[in-house]
């Protein structure tokens, strides 16, 4: 766009003929007036060309067919100085066997790119030699990295013309991380705290990965174990790359010196990466130029924001940089007139090929939707012959319909998607193309058959892999491991379960929470119970004692803080939130409710807190005995009336009775009668180590407990009017022993399959469920 003043200087001068060569103006559309008058007084001093490449259908047509707008207004202004035998009927008019135009509806962005392997290897004709003359050209270019992903190794030599985004490239990802966690950092106390999550980010990031060592692995993995939220500098601060990560910054010269510093480490690489392929080089070269063009942009804005003349605060010159990043293209290199050319819209202006794929031909798009920003009303600029929408749609019709001139070939592929703030209309000019009188184009739906996924087998068999792998875990004089309550509940409740978490090894990914999980509620609450007690074994607990214990509210409330601190970290490491709040008020109200029961029940002794016991059973796999090692960690080992009581805490959902003992061992049974064959099983691990003792399974089922109402005793309800309460474990040892064997026996039983529960409600919260795919 050339100003009034400067076109009028341009008018008075007078330049000597000798310092001009005759310039050549091909094709160019819309002009305000001081560029008219520039262009005229050129054309009358003969000092100028004009080339106008148009078909004579949207000449014309006039308005019918915006593309000739301009040209039509240039052509009476200017002459033409095209060769006589130009031909301004062209393949976009003009019938011709060889002409060949095809609309293609997708229904996803990727789907676009996916198809284009495929349609160039239909192009007729296609060589080495001439795939110049074929263009991929994406009217949205933010398709650039998933096309170059999707080329087939074999496509041969292609010339990009667009730039590589660099928001799209990890080194972006990395320099985000980093201005974001000095955006994060706290001075707390005297030190620097950071936000857990975006240094976990930065330490998981590839680039940063590649050259760590175990320092950094071993950070990672006690954020995570310890469950850090606030992480002091201290802390992190191990190793020298470490050190150059986690530090503070305060002025935007010490910021820039900070990314500066990182990427040069980065660029260094990892002195141990022996990867020689081809593709492992080519992988580092591009990666040290997205850094270098990184490092480019931080060294131009140190410039500005180092000038004594501008102040720039840290978080300005962030927003600033990310913004300049967020912005920047790396271009590629390449021959163009070797290999099939990729290529943004704008960048065909005139060129010609001969076989074209277009892709996201979609309204809003292709025209874009942009508009300049003008607080001058659209009459007004209208009215005054000023720019306006309708005149950047006529510059797009005009490319669109020219590129199609002298192309032999062309695809045209659109989005449908219409989720979102997409439309999922195809552009207006392919709808002119259908109604217009020129060459029409056929139009094809590549439809997805959207079906359910396929069922995978319900049932797994056993193989001699899974019995080596569970005798080796629970039955081999070397492993260590015991068959758990845990592992034989998730056996009855879900085989298939059971396989994945203890045959398999697949275990949970650790997730860091901000706020206190569900999950580790129960663990918390037999922390809080062992610290309470832990001063008081070998000792009578009276009634007297626990009530004096309840006054002091202060002092239970301070275990519960220590007790979630020791699973969580401190306040100070961690964010206090509602829930937090909520939580610490339930654990309390739970410590409450079972000193409550305690004093109910006092006096009585406790022997053992969270101590581990375990036993042998015999069984028979394969035609062989094998001996497998079961027990546990019993919460609470007490003497109450002469008993000795095995006290379980249920956080979750127990039942208050059982039918039979036949009902622990049902397969899938529901899951609110694990509690009691764990404490029966916790039961037998006791007497196993102590024969004379007269042993009774106890469960506080916290979330009934009262001090007026409370049974802790197992309840045997075989009749409808007749009950058991089991006193001593010995009058159901026999029984129970006889169906744990058999529970037993059938896990290690090459016969019995591992298979899914036919109860889909358990599928809700499993962590397996997409495996089953349910």
């Amino acid at each position: 766009m050339i100003s009034r003043d400067v076109a009028e200087k341009f008018m008075e001068a007078d330049y000597p003929e000798s310092k001009w060569e005759k310039v050549h103006f091909i094709g160019f559309n819309a002009l305000n007036r001081c560029e008219l008058a520039i262009m005229k007084k050129l054309q009358d001093e003969d000092r100028a060309c004009f080339y106008w490449d148009y078909d004579n259908s949207y000449i014309r047509e006039g308005k019918l067919n915006s593309a000739g707008m301009f040209i039509s207004g240039n052509l009476k202004i200017f002459r033409n100085d095209m060769p006589s035998d130009w031909k301004y009927d062209t393949l976009l008019t003009v019938n011709d066997p060889k002409v060949t135009r095809n609309v293609i509806e997708t229904t996803s962005e990727i789907a676009q790119v996916k198809m284009v392997p495929y349609l160039i290897d239909r192009i007729p004709g296609l060589s080495k030699e001439d795939a110049h003359h074929t263009a991929v050209i994406l009217a949205d270019e933010n398709l650039i990295v998933p096309m170059l992903s999707s080329l087939p190794e074999n496509t041969g030599d292609i010339n990009i013309t667009m730039g590589y985004p660099l928001k799209m490239t990890g080194v972006y990802t990395l320099i985000r991380h980093l201005l974001n966690l000095q955006r994060t950092l706290a001075p707390l106390s005297g030190s620097i705290f950071f936000e857990s999550g975006e240094a976990l980010e930065i330490l998981r990031h590839e680039l940063i990965v590649n050259i760590s060592g175990d320092g950094e692995r071993a950070v990672i993995d006690e954020i995570t174990q310890k469950s850090l939220f606030r992480i002091p500098a201290e802390f992190l601060c191990r190793t020298e790359l470490l050190k150059s990560i986690f530090r503070k910054t305060n002025t935007p010269k010490e910021l820039s010196e900070y990314l500066k510093e990182l990427l040069a480490k980065v660029s260094s690489g990892n002195p141990d990466d022996n990867d020689d392929s081809p593709d492992g080089a080519m992988h580092r070269k591009l990666q040290k130029e997205f850094i270098y063009s990184v490092f480019k942009s931080v060294s131009r804005l140190e410039a500005i924001a180092f000038s004594p003349e501008v102040a720039f605060r840290p978080e300005t010159y962030t927003r600033i940089l990310d913004k300049i990043l967020r912005n920047q293209s790396v271009p590629f290199t390449g021959e163009p007139l070797s290999g099939i050319q990729i290529m943004g819209f704008l960048e065909t202006r005139a060129l010609d090929f001969r076989n074209i794929i277009l892709l996201s031909v979609n309204e809003g798009i292709l025209p874009t939707a942009s508009q300049g920003s003008s607080f001058i009303p659209y009459s007004i600029r209208e009215a005054f012959g000023l720019p306006v929408i309708n005149h950047q749609e006529s510059l797009y019709a005009y490319h669109f319909f020219r590129l199609l001139h002298r192309a032999e070939n062309v695809t045209f592929i659109y989005n449908s998607d219409s989720t979102g703030m997409r439309t999922g209309e195809m552009s207006r000019f392919l709808t002119q193309m259908k109604y217009e009188n020129i060459i029409k184009p056929s139009f094809l739906n590549l439809t997805f058959d959207i079906r359910t996924p396929p069922e995978i087998a319900p049932i797994v068999q056993k193989n001699e892999t899974h019995l080596k792998r569970l005798l080796s875990m629970y039955g081999d004089d070397s492993g260590k491991a015991l068959l758990s309550p845990t592992a034989i509940n998730t056996w009855l409740a879900c085989r298939m379960r059971f396989y994945y978490r203890y045959v398999s090894g697949l275990k949970e990914p650790d997730v860091l929470s901000e706020e206190i999980d569900h999950a580790v509620f129960g663990q918390i609450l037999h922390r809080i119970m062992r610290t309470v007690y832990i001063d008081c074994m070998n000792r009578p607990i009276t009634g007297k004692f626990i009530e004096d214990l309840e006054k002091d509210e202060s002092y239970l409330l301070d275990i519960t803080d220590k007790s979630i601190n020791e699973s969580y970290g401190p306040d100070l490491l961690r964010p206090l939130s509602g829930n937090d709040i909520i939580v610490r008020d339930i654990l309390y109200n739970y410590l409450r409710r079972i000193l409550d029961a305690d004093r109910a029940l006092a006096p009585f002794t406790i022997i053992e807190l969270e101590r581990q016991f375990r036993f042998i059973i015999p069984c028979r796999s394969g035609g062989d005995t094998i001996m497998v090692r079961t027990g546990g960690s019993i919460d609470r080992v007490d003497r109450l009336a002469g008993k000795t009581r095995i006290v379980d805490y249920k956080t979750g959902e127990t039942a208050e009775r059982i039918s039979s003992l036949g009902d622990l061992f049902t397969d899938d049974r529901k899951k609110d009668l694990d509690g009691w064959l764990q404490t029966l099983l916790y039961c037998e691990a006791f007497l196993s180590q102590n024969q004379n003792a007269i042993v009774r399974p106890s469960i506080y089922r916290v979330k009934e407990l009262s001090a007026g109402e409370f049974s802790d005793m197992l309840r045997i309800r075989e009749e409808r009017n007749s009950e058991i309460t089991v006193e001593d474990y010995l009058i159901v040892r026999k029984e129970f022993m006889e169906g744990l064997k058999g529970v037993v026996t059938s896990i290690f039983n090459p016969e019995e399959p591992f298979r899914m529960t036919v109860s889909i409600g358990k599928c809700g919260y499993c962590p397996y469920r997409g495996l089953c795919l349910r």
